[in-house]
């Protein structure tokens, strides 16, 4: 494996079905990993899945579901045998004022940006650790380190995410990396 290729290597993908997710799931397809797209628009991620060569993995979840990051996991290492690299790309956003926060508003954003991200982590952890190796890719937001206006909410969550990212040392010191 040269060093930069990915040859071999199965990632899982979150928010896969456009923007961001999408451009990740085809840079690690390019590299040589196969890529298991998950989001929640099935037709998406087939359009996404189209594109790349590596014998992609389409897996529909709801993240906001409670069970959907185990659903998803289950799905995911079945198809692949193993995940090396989860990418927790899915996030919810909220531009409200303060005022306007409701707890169905927060709950939403936390089940989504922190819940899933974390629950996804317990279920693909055992495998990366059985194997000795693995990488787990946490994205964030500016909005977790500076305040942003009406945006309160979510920036709670990105700075959870900076948080649980940063306190992945246990994982760390048995091979798994982690980056925000």
């Amino acid at each position: 494996m040269d060093r930069f290729g990915l040859e071999g290597r199965h990632a899982l993908v979150t928010g896969a079905s456009r923007g961001i997710g999408a451009g990740i799931a085809a840079a690690l397809d390019q590299a040589g990993a196969r890529v298991a797209l998950l989001a929640r628009d099935e037709d998406r991620l087939e359009a996404v899945a189209a594109g790349l060569a590596h014998d992609p993995v389409v897996v529909v979840a709801d993240l906001a579901d409670p069970a959907g990051p185990a659903t998803a996991a289950g799905a995911a290492l079945d198809a692949l045998g193993s995940v090396d690299i989860l990418v927790n790309n899915a996030a919810a956003g909220a531009r409200v004022p303060t005022l306007e926060l409701d707890a169905a508003l927060i709950d939403g954003l936390h089940a989504v940006n922190v819940r899933a991200p974390l629950l996804l982590i317990a279920a693909l952890l055992p495998s990366m650790l059985e194997h000795g190796m693995g990488s787990i890719i946490n994205l964030s937001s500016v909005s977790g380190v500076v305040g942003t206006p009406r945006r309160a909410a979510y920036a709670a969550t990105k700075g959870a995410v900076d948080a649980f990212t940063r306190g992945g040392s246990g994982w760390r010191a048995r091979g798994v990396r982690s980056r925000p």
